[in-house]
């Protein structure tokens, strides 16, 4: 008989680390530590803030493409 896999979240209310089982992910789960309602989301697949990050310069067209501005 196999385990149940979990991921690690960071709780959006309190900030401490809880262990959610795979199958609940995009489900509301409870923090197990201050009981406030979360959506179980894997941070591998969110996307990160890149606003801080400079924005690239040697980026160029590739000759015979149309651009998508």
């Amino acid at each position: 008989m196999r385990g149940s896999v979990y991921f690690l979240q960071r709780c959006t209310a309190c900030g401490r680390m809880m262990q959610v089982k795979v199958r609940y992910l995009g489900s509301s789960v409870r923090c197990q530590h201050c009981s406030v309602p979360i959506l179980a989301a894997d941070p591998s697949a969110v996307p990160a803030d890149c606003s801080g990050l400079p924005q690239r310069t040697d980026v160029h067209e590739v000759p015979g493409r149309q651009s998508h501005s």
